[in-house]
C-alpha cells in the first residue's frame, strides 16, 4: 500500500497525539503515586521502610508500563528490564532516582531505540532515571574493571521481558569473580572500597554534620556488607542470614530498627529538601528532628531556642546510635563473609587460655567464659595488637554483649590488672589491626572504654558548640588520642617534625595519653569552663585506674590548662619576653612542658582538617622553644632583661658624663 503525503502527515499527526496522551497520563500517574507518599508519610510508623517498598512497588508498575509501550516496533528484540541499587533491593527512598539496567544480546544499534523509546517518557514526566545496559558475553569484563558494575548486578531485580537473559548473566558471574576461588578479592576489594568512601564522606560514626548514605554507619555500609554475604551465602536477606547462623538473632533485630531509623531520616530528608540528598547538616538536622516528633515548638523564643537545642541533641544521640549498630552489623557481616562458606571447616590454632587463631583473626574459642572472667576481654586485645592479629567476630561480639551487663562493667573498674590492661592498651602506639586502625576506637566499640570510664557516657554523640569541631566529644577526644599514637610512629614528622620528635621521647605516657583522653571530660557537664570542672573528675578516673597521687596532679594539671598554650601562642606577642616568663610561671617544669604542647597539638588539629593551621603550627612551636629555653636557663627573664637594660643605660650615663668633662 502506497501513502500519500496528506496520509503519512496525518499518521504522523496521530501519533504525536497518542504520545501526548501518553505523556499526560505518565505525568498524571507520576503526580498521583508522589502525592501517596506525601499522605503516607504524615502516618505514624509508616514513613521509612515501609514507605521505601511502596515507593519502589510503584515504580516498578510504571517502569513496567512504560516499558511495554517502548517495546512497540522492537517487540522481536532479546530484552529484560531490571531494578539495580538500592531499587533492586526493593527500597526507593522518597526523592531518589530509578536505576534501570537492560540485560540484551543484540547489537547496541539496534537496542539503542528501544532503550530511548522508555527513557526519554520517563524524563518527560519529571522521573529521574540512571540506567546501564549489560550483554552477557561482556559481563565478567566489565564487572572486574568496575565493582559498581559487580554489586548492581547483585542486586539485581527482574522486572519484565526475557529473564533467561539474567539467568546467562548469573552463570557467567558465578563461574568467575564470584567463584569460590575469587569470593575473597572481591570482598577485599569492598573492604578497599569502603575505605576510600569513608574518607571522602566520613571516617567516623560521630561526625557532627554526617552522611546518611555514603559516611560510616550510614546505609552503603549495610549494603556493601551484604553484597559480601550475597556472594557468599547466596542471600543477602538479614533473617535468612540469621537462619543460616552467620549473624545471631539478636544483632539482626537491632539492624533492622537501625535501618528502620535510618530509612526513615532519610526520607524526612528528602522531603525537606524536595530533592534527592544524604548530608544531614545542621540546619536539616532541626527540620527532621521536628518531623520526626522529637519535640513539639514552645511558645517563649528562649525557651523554644533551648528546647531546639534539646530535641536536636536527643534526634543526633539516637542517629549515632543506630549508625553505630549499622557499623558494628557491617563488620560482623564482612567478618563472617571472609571466613568461608559455612559447613567449611576453618583453620584454627590453639594460643592457650582457650584463644585461638582462626583464619587470621584472634578469638576465644568459647566467648561466653567473658561473663566469668571479665579481664579476658582485655587480654584478647593485648595479644590480639601485639600479634598483629583482628579480633574475631563471635568473640568481639560477645565482648560488646557484656559490657552492656553494669554487673560486669563494674567487675572490671574494681579489677587491679583490668585496669593496667586498659591503660596500656591506650597508652600503646603500636599500629592497630582492626577495622578502624585505633585501638581505642575499637575499645570504644565493643563497649570497654565505657564500662571503665563511665563518666564517659555523656560524651557519646555529645555536640560540641562551636563552629570549629567536626566530631562529636567522644571521637574527637579519641582522636586526639591517635594523634599521639601518630606522632610516637613519626607517620606525621613531615608536617609536624617537632612534635614527633618530642613525642617519641616522651618519658610519661601514662600521664601525657590519660590526660590526652581526659581533656574534655568536663564537658560531659556542660556549662563554661569544661577545663577546670574536667580536672576535678579526673581525680576519680585516675585513682580508679590506680595512677599514682603525683601522677594523677600532673594530669589533672594537664587538663586544666589544655587551652592555655594555644590561647597565648595565637593572642599573645611571643617576642614579648614577659609573655614567656608569664606563661611559664605556673612552675612549668620541662617535661610538664612538653606534654602540655603535645595535648596542644593533638587538640588543635584534630578538631577539623583545617583547624591546624601552618601558621599556628609554626606559633605554637616558638612558643614551646621559648618556653623550653627559658626554662632550661638558655632564655634570659624579663627581669634580667630589665636588668641589662639599666646597667647598660648606667654605662652610656657614665660615658656621657666623661666626654662632658672632657670637654670642658
Amino acid at each position: 500500500m502506497v501513502m500519500t503525503d496528506a496520509l503519512r502527515e496525518a499518521s504522523v499527526r496521530r501519533g504525536r497525539h497518542r504520545d501526548a496522551e501518553a505523556l499526560l497520563g505518565l505525568r498524571d500517574y507520576v503526580a498521583r503515586y508522589r502525592s501517596e507518599l506525601i499522605e503516607q508519610m504524615d502516618q505514624p510508623g509508616a514513613c521509612g521502610v515501609a514507605l521505601a517498598r511502596k515507593h519502589a512497588a510503584i515504580a516498578d508498575e510504571l517502569a513496567r508500563r512504560v516499558f511495554e509501550q517502548a517495546r512497540t516496533g522492537c517487540d522481536e528484540l532479546p530484552l529484560l528490564l531490571g531494578a539495580v541499587g538500592g531499587y533492586g533491593r526493593g527500597l526507593l527512598a522518597l526523592g531518589s532516582d530509578l536505576d534501570l539496567c537492560f540485560v540484551t544480546t543484540a547489537p547496541a544499534e539496534a537496542v539503542g531505540a528501544c532503550v530511548e523509546a522508555m527513557l526519554y517518557p520517563l524524563w518527560d514526566a519529571g522521573v529521574r532515571v540512571g540506567h546501564q545496559v549489560v550483554w552477557p558475553s561482556e559481563v565478567v569484563s566489565d564487572a572486574t574493571a568496575d565493582l559498581t558494575i559487580a554489586t548492581e548486578l547483585l542486586d539485581f531485580r527482574p522486572l519484565v521481558g526475557d529473564v533467561s537473559l539474567m539467568q546467562s548473566v548469573e552463570e557467567r558471574l558465578r563461574a568467575s569473580i564470584f567463584s569460590e576461588s575469587k569470593i575473597g578479592t572481591f570482598i577485599l576489594q569492598l573492604e578497599t572500597g569502603a575505605k576510600k568512601r569513608h574518607q571522602q564522606f566520613g571516617d567516623s560514626v560521630y561526625l557532627l554534620e554526617p552522611d546518611l548514605k555514603n559516611g560510616t554507619g550510614g546505609l552503603r555500609d549495610l549494603d556493601s556488607a551484604l553484597w559480601a554475604c550475597r556472594a557468599r551465602f547466596g542471600t543477602s536477606d538479614l533473617a535468612a542470614l540469621a537462619d543460616l547462623g552467620v549473624i545471631s538473632p539478636q544483632s539482626q533485630a537491632e539492624a533492622q530498627r537501625a535501618l528502620e531509623f535510618l530509612w526513615t531520616v532519610r526520607n524526612h530528608l528528602h522531603r525537606a529538601l524536595g530533592r534527592k540528598a544524604d548530608r544531614l547538616t545542621f540546619a536539616e538536622q532541626e527540620r527532621v528532628a521536628r518531623a520526626m516528633g522529637y519535640a513539639p515548638p514552645g511558645e517563649h523564643p528562649v525557651i523554644e531556642l533551648r528546647r531546639t537545642g534539646e530535641m536536636v541533641e536527643a534526634f543526633m544521640s539516637d542517629y549515632y546510635r543506630h549508625a553505630r549498630i549499622i557499623a558494628q552489623t557491617r563488620a560482623r557481616l564482612l567478618g563472617r563473609a571472609k571466613r568461608g562458606s559455612i559447613g567449611v571447616a576453618p583453620r584454627i590454632r590453639e594460643f592457650g587460655r582457650g584463644m585461638v587463631e582462626c583464619d587470621g583473626s584472634l578469638g576465644l574459642a568459647q566467648p561466653e567464659r567473658i561473663h566469668s572472667e571479665p579481664t579476658l576481654a582485655f587480654q584478647v586485645y593485648r595479644i590480639a595488637l601485639a600479634r598483629d592479629m583482628p579480633v574475631l567476630s563471635h568473640t568481639r561480639e560477645a565482648i560488646a554483649r557484656a559490657t552492656q551487663d553494669e554487673a560486669f562493667a563494674a567487675e572490671l573498674r574494681a579489677s587491679e590488672q583490668a585496669a593496667e590492661l586498659f591503660v596500656a592498651l591506650v597508652c600503646s602506639s603500636r599500629p592497630a589491626p582492626f577495622a578502624s586502625g585505633s585501638v581505642l576506637t575499637e575499645l570504644h566499640d565493643v563497649g570497654l572504654l565505657l564500662a571503665m570510664i563511665p563518666e564517659f557516657v555523656p560524651l557519646v554523640g555529645r555536640v560540641h558548640h562551636d563552629l570549629y569541631h567536626v566530631y562529636t566529644v567522644d571521637v574527637h577526644s579519641i582522636a586526639a588520642v591517635d594523634r599521639l599514637h601518630a606522632l610516637v610512629r613519626g607517620d606525621l614528622a613531615r608536617d609536624y617534625p617537632l612534635a614527633s620528635r618530642l613525642a617519641a621521647e616522651t618519658l610519661r605516657p601514662r600521664v601525657l595519653f590519660l590526660a590526652t583522653l581526659l581533656h574534655d571530660i568536663g564537658k560531659a557537664i556542660g556549662g563554661r569552663n569544661h577545663a577546670r570542672r574536667g580536672a576535678e573528675m579526673a581525680r576519680t578516673i585516675l585513682e580508679r585506674l590506680r595512677f599514682t597521687a603525683d601522677e594523677i596532679d600532673d594530669a589533672r594539671r594537664l587538663i586544666r590548662h589544655h587551652l592555655t598554650m594555644y590561647m597565648v601562642a595565637i593572642r599573645r606577642d611571643l617576642n614579648d619576653p614577659g609573655t614567656i616568663t608569664e606563661f611559664v610561671r605556673d612552675s612549668w617544669d620541662r617535661e610538664s612542658l612538653r606534654e602540655l604542647y603535645l595535648l596542644t597539638v593533638a587538640d588543635v588539629s584534630t578538631t577539623s582538617a583545617e583547624a591546624m593551621t601552618p601558621w599556628k603550627r609554626s606559633m605554637l612551636d616558638a612558643l614551646f622553644r621559648s618556653s623550653d629555653a627559658f626554662l632550661a636557663g638558655a632564655l634570659v627573664g624579663l627581669d634580667d632583661r630589665v636588668e641589662r637594660v639599666k646597667d647598660r643605660a648606667r654605662v652610656i650615663a657614665g660615658q656621657n658624663r666623661q666626654e662632658t668633662v672632657g670637654e670642658q
